[in-house]
């Protein structure tokens, strides 16, 4: 389906080659792109080996967004389908986590700082005391107005301040309540790939369909797969945070939206072949959560002046899109198997995330991502 020329990055042919073309290369470029036609190409200045270390790494993919060299990641980098695997499945620090207590408390701080209008202290009970506050109860969030915007924020700058903070693949939160409190997932790129879907709606071939009516917080939708653009697969997604403007409740509500999705990616990583017993959200079901708050906010859906005020997926800027263009079109990796043959290769989604996730922490979280409930589109 053509919606993959936008979504999905070249081989590593398609990016030597298109790369050698800008510069006009002036020999013969090898059909077959081995090691020693890349050491050439890096003595020759039209290839840049990059750091190990991902921040490191990161740093030296923006130094270079203004030139048209070739960017080669060691085998360090690398993210098989078993290291992938282990490292997307499981709850540790590869995934900044929202509900630890030194996030939840910078997420208070931050929010009461920025929305003092909002933080509603008449409901905070006599000795109450939401700085002490470690987990984050509905109490908490509906106090605090505690929008996603300051938990990831937060959960970024806390991350930084570790001695050797971990770069990131994506996020992981879970409900307070006793009857769920199963975690919700997703990763960088699932996220931007999302947004990229649902502006794509309508083009190329593909597009979000969706019920016409919002039943009790939930929809379900349809959209091609991603793994097979000939096949349509149907998802609900459940507990949106649809409320009037006023209602505390949103601000804690939305940590339970979930979603039925039996898509192949949901499946792998979030049950299937010893997945986490997890919420996973694809790229198609956050385009379909766009999509909806875009229809029930424009009051193309009926729902008695209630709208979608919370975003929990945050979208990418302007030069998080450029970063993720490189990633996409200029880097590659090096893989070695088990009996050494080295391979090179364009990167993978688990690959482009820890990227992400380094650059985020270099950078901060405001100059790559931006929530709508709370900064100006970009």
């Amino acid at each position: 389906m053509s919606t993959n020329v936008h979504t999905k990055g070249l081989s590593l042919n398609e990016m030597v080659n298109t790369a050698l073309k800008k510069v006009n290369y002036p020999k013969k470029i090898s059909k077959r792109i081995t090691h020693q036609f890349l050491d050439k190409l890096v003595n020759e200045g039209y290839v840049i080996n990059l750091s190990p270390d991902p921040r490191e790494a990161a740093e030296q993919i923006r130094e270079e967004q203004s030139s048209d060299k070739l960017l080669w990641l060691s085998e360090e980098h690398r993210h098989d389908s078993k290291t992938g695997n282990r490292v997307r499945k499981g709850f540790g620090k590869d995934y900044l986590h929202f509900d630890s207590a030194p996030v939840v408390r910078a997420a208070i701080r931050m929010s009461y700082l920025e929305q003092l209008e909002r933080f509603d202290t008449s409901l905070i009970p006599r000795g109450g005391n939401v700085n002490r506050a470690n987990h984050l109860s509905d109490w908490v969030m509906q106090v605090t107005a505690l929008y996603p915007y300051y938990l990831i924020k937060s959960a970024f700058n806390v991350r930084t301040d570790d001695e050797n903070p971990v770069s990131p693949i994506g996020f992981v939160y879970s409900p307070n309540g006793k009857a769920d409190q199963k975690p919700r997932i997703t990763t960088w790129m699932r996220l931007i790939k999302g947004h990229e879907l649902y502006m794509m709606r309508g083009m190329d071939d593909f597009f979000i369909k969706m019920e016409d009516e919002v039943y009790a917080r939930t929809v379900t939708f349809s959209a091609p797969s991603e793994s097979d653009p000939n096949l349509v697969h149907l998802f609900t997604l459940d507990n949106l945070p649809i409320f009037y403007s006023d209602e505390r409740a949103q601000y804690s509500h939305w940590l339970r939206m979930s979603v039925t999705d039996n898509s192949k990616d949901a499946i792998y990583n979030g049950r299937a072949h010893g997945g986490a017993n997890a919420y996973w959200f694809t790229s198609n079901d956050i385009a379909a959560f766009y999509l909806v708050s875009e229809q029930i906010n424009k009051k193309k859906r009926r729902n008695d002046g209630r709208t979608v005020q919370i975003n929990p997926f945050p979208l990418p800027t302007k030069e998080m899109k450029a970063f993720v263009s490189d990633l996409r079109k200029r880097v590659f990796v090096t893989n070695v198997d088990r009996q050494f043959n080295e391979t090179r290769n364009a990167l993978n989604m688990t690959e482009m995330d820890r990227l992400i996730g380094a650059d985020t922490l270099n950078r901060g979280y405001d100059a790559n991502f931006y929530n709508w409930n709370v900064s100006d589109k970009k």
